[in-house]
């Protein structure tokens, strides 16, 4: 099955997890892919796991100044993206007394602050039929210790993801 025959699609924080496999998938269904992260180890196995023609592209989603640069190139190589996946997370598990401003300020200038600006710069360059998926959460439901800095970034997603998906459609106000 080629689902994703000639389809492009960029996945931030691309480089490791499930945003890897899926890249791999859309890749042997006949897809381009182009991912991102910031991990050396993670780009090098990523330019192992992916076919020729696959971008593989180091971009910070926690810095403001990285996401002109991921526009240009990716939009230096595609005409228009089929599917964004933002994807990039950052979580670490530790107790909430540890917890400090760099600390909270990483976690959410990556979780929350990222998307929205690769969401506002990327916009025009998707295709008709477009497909773009936030992923909201960096770990599972449920109260534990030391989650408290995650919590934020679900409601901020939906607040997010709700103004484009209504634009797209032209269903805003």
């Amino acid at each position: 099955m080629n689902r994703f025959e000639n389809k492009t699609v960029l996945i931030t924080g691309g480089t490791s997890g499930f945003g890897l496999e899926a890249a791999k998938t859309i890749a042997s269904e006949g897809g381009r892919v182009a991912v991102t992260g910031h991990s050396d180890d993670h780009l090098v196995d990523a330019r192992q796991a992916l076919p020729e023609g696959s971008l593989v592209l180091m971009n910070d989603a926690s810095d403001p100044g990285a996401v002109g640069e991921l526009a240009k190139a990716v939009g230096d190589k595609w005409d228009g993206s089929d599917g964004l996946w933002l994807n990039a997370g950052y979580g670490k598990f530790r107790p909430n007394r540890q917890n400090d401003a760099d600390f909270f300020d990483l976690m959410m200038n990556t979780n929350v602050r990222g998307p929205v600006l690769q969401m506002a710069e990327l916009m025009d360059d998707l295709n008709d039929g477009d497909a773009v998926l936030l992923s909201a959460s960096v770990a599972p439901s449920g109260r534990r210790k030391g989650r408290s800095t995650r919590r934020p970034r679900l409601p901020a997603s939906r607040s997010h993801a709700a103004g484009p998906a209504r634009w797209r459609s032209g269903t805003s106000g």
